[in-house]
């Protein structure tokens, strides 16, 4: 399949709200419930100019762009060969859910036109970082101590004084 394409890669994560949303963290939801409307473009490949042995290289993602608050959310797979009119062919695509991509590293890619198997994409490494906020840090036990700190002597003057402390004389120092 690879070595006559020009290939794009495009992932998609559902778009679903309510009671669609807890289905799919529930498992009560398949792709194939997914109306193709609902599915948001989360990445696209660089174009290639020649076909051939393909490495799409590093693709990284926060969580909640990629799979939001369960890894129970699904994933679609979409690759394409590059038309230098830009009108790109649609060549198959493979869906599955991120617990299943962690533990399997591939996707099949399906044609749907013929109904069959058209390549796959490999996946060499799947690895999950916890990048921490301030608010995870406050909700371990972390203290924060502020202290604030105001002026009140008369010396500073008004800020439009050329005189006062706080004069803003442009680029040059006060």
């Amino acid at each position: 399949m690879m070595s006559s394409l020009k290939p794009i890669l495009r992932i998609y994560r559902p778009h679903l709200i309510g009671d669609d949303l807890q289905k799919m963290y529930n498992g009560q939801l398949t792709e194939k419930d997914i109306p193709d409307n609902k599915w948001i473009l989360i990445y696209e490949s660089a174009k290639f100019s020649k076909g051939g042995s393909v490495n799409f290289g590093v693709v990284n993602f926060l969580s909640n762009k990629l799979y939001g608050e369960s890894k129970e959310s699904f994933v679609k797979f979409v690759i394409l060969n590059q038309k230098s009119d830009g009108n790109h062919k649609f060549k198959g695509h493979g869906i599955c859910r991120i617990n299943e991509l962690r533990d399997t590293k591939k996707v099949v890619f399906i044609d749907p036109a013929k109904s069959r198997s058209c390549g796959s994409l490999e996946i060499s490494g799947f690895n999950e970082v916890k990048h921490y906020g301030f608010i995870d840090y406050l909700y371990s036990g972390m203290n924060v101590s502020l202290f604030t700190c105001i002026d009140f002597t008369a010396s500073n003057m008004p800020y439009n004084n050329p005189n006062g402390l706080h004069f803003n004389r442009g680029n040059d120092l006060n």
